[in-house]
């Protein structure tokens, strides 16, 4: 492509060509290098309770165009789907972490994604929490696997209640997800490639944050997508807002 010209979806490239901004052959070999989501076979998993088969989606190839980003680390990407980590048997209702159940391939590709809502989300977490507790647990469930569920459970409030409003705003759900945020928070076993930008983030969402969080370091010299998450945090923190926001990059 020319200098000035960046390209990513095929709707774009017809525009350019049209309007006779690039040529035949650049919109060949560019169109070539834009990888379209590609679904493969099928992933089977078992549930650990009943044995009950789910066939889940798998992905041969992707690609974000087209994707949103939030401030709780939410990614929507139409081109990119996510099967959810933790999925709900229909058959027995127990809910059980995917990606450590042994699989395999299907005959045929699906597009199952099990994505759980809000309230199943809590339902996963309670099951987990005591199941951690049980001495002979049917799926063995660590702490990172906890925290992981903590984030996951976070979102889905966010989705829930103002990404794509299914409830109106509870004091009472509010409560619960702020303790939910302070046991993510003092957990010791989060990922270690959590984004620095999170944890001032999640304590502005439940109206905790304040100006001497910034004073470190790592928060010196941004730039790019960390220089916009920054910003927006810093500018909601200011106007008290607590509410989730969508980075624009």
């Amino acid at each position: 492509m020319r200098k000035g010209y960046s390209v990513d979806s095929p709707m774009l490239l017809v525009s350019l060509i049209y309007e006779k901004r690039i040529g035949l052959k650049e919109f060949i070999n560019t169109l070539n290098n834009i990888i379209i989501m590609q679904p493969g076979y099928a992933r089977i998993v078992y549930c650990p309770y009943c044995s009950e088969k789910k066939e889940l989606l798998s992905l041969m190839s992707g690609n974000t165009i087209g994707a949103r980003y939030w401030s709780d680390l939410r990614m929507r990407a139409p081109m990119l789907p996510e099967v959810s980590p933790v999925q709900k048997c229909h058959h027995c209702g127990k809910y059980y972490l995917q990606y450590k159940q042994k699989s395999e391939h299907g005959e045929k590709p699906s597009l199952e994604q099990g994505e759980l809502s809000y309230p199943e989300w809590k339902e996963a977490y309670t099951q987990f929490m005591n199941e951690r507790e049980n001495r002979n647990p049917i799926q063995k469930v660590d702490e990172k696997d906890i925290d992981m569920i903590r984030l996951r459970l976070i979102q889905a409030y966010n989705d829930y209640y103002y990404r794509d409003c299914v409830a109106e705003f509870s004091e009472e759900e509010w409560g619960y997800i702020s303790n939910v945020i302070w046991d993510f928070i003092g957990s010791k076993n989060k990922p270690d490639n959590l984004h620095p930008l999170l944890i001032p983030e999640l304590l502005r969402e439940i109206g905790m944050l304040c100006e001497d969080f910034f004073e470190s370091e790592c928060f010196e010299n941004l730039d790019g997508f960390d220089k916009i998450y920054y910003d927006g945090i810093r500018k909601r923190m200011e106007d008290d807002d607590t509410e989730v926001f969508e980075i624009i990059i």
